[in-house]
């Protein structure tokens, strides 16, 4: 007769890695740790996310994150997605070169319990093997100028922006397939980035100083190429904005 195992939790799990890392300094290192936790703590506040009562599997240019059920999968995928391009731009517009911070995420809802050495579970061997996948890593190579790139899962996509629960549309997303050692399936992958032309708001009724075709600026694109085992050719890696009020 089997028995039903009591430590099985299912969870939201996020995992960023910061591009780069291995190639700095020590003294880069220390400044880009401080500056990770720095926006992820404050995108988290900004979305009104209890980021105190997530479980956190750091590892210094990155972290693993297993989310409580009352924090809402809509709101981690939009607003805390946006408010993290809007904390890189603002952290690196001020930081040096050597600490400029760059991040894949990976989102994905699947099993994370708790083990000896860290977490266990196949949620957490997919959004691993999803944030460190060549779809994403090539996302964000292309676009030079961005600071943050993300992978949905194909449930996630599916449940979340699918069906309609988030600002983002299906569109604004590029399919690809991930296949790391024993990992593989679809994932859905954009590129965010804050615009750093966006004019300053105007008083209240003044009048516009530049023609409107002047201000509005043509979607931008990031074209990539795909190799080995992820299928994707031709696809087109468009921008996402921050903040949904530049959309």
């Amino acid at each position: 007769m089997s028995v039903a195992s009591t430590a099985f939790e299912r969870h939201l799990l996020v995992a960023v890695d910061a591009v780069g890392y291995g190639s700095g300094s020590d003294r880069a290192h220390i400044a880009v740790q401080a500056g990770l936790t720095g926006v992820l703590s404050k995108a988290a506040a900004r979305s009104k996310l209890n980021r105190g009562a997530w479980r956190l599997q750091q590892q210094g240019d990155g972290e693993l994150a297993i989310l409580p059920h009352d924090q809402p999968e809509p709101i981690v995928v939009d607003e805390y997605v946006r408010h993290l391009a809007q904390a890189l731009t603002a952290h690196n517009a001020k930081a040096a070169p050597e600490s400029r911070i760059r991040l894949r995420m990976a989102i994905h809802y699947g099993a994370a319990m708790h083990a000896d050495n860290g977490y266990a579970g196949q949620g957490v061997v997919a959004v691993s093997r999803l944030v460190d996948s060549l779809p994403v890593r090539e996302a964000l190579t292309a676009a030079p100028g961005a600071d943050l790139a993300v992978i949905l899962s194909r449930q996630v996509f599916e449940d979340i922006v699918r069906q309609g629960h988030v600002s983002f549309k299906a569109s604004d997303f590029t399919q690809v397939r991930v296949q790391v050692k024993e990992y593989t399936d679809e994932a859905w992958v954009i590129v965010l980035a804050e615009r750093a032309d966006r004019p300053a708001p105007l008083a209240p009724d003044a009048e516009p100083t530049a023609a409107p075709q002047a201000r509005e600026q043509a979607p931008q694109q990031v074209n990539n190429r795909f190799y080995n085992d992820v299928h994707a050719e031709g696809a087109v890696f468009g921008f996402a904005y921050g903040s949904r009020d530049e959309r």
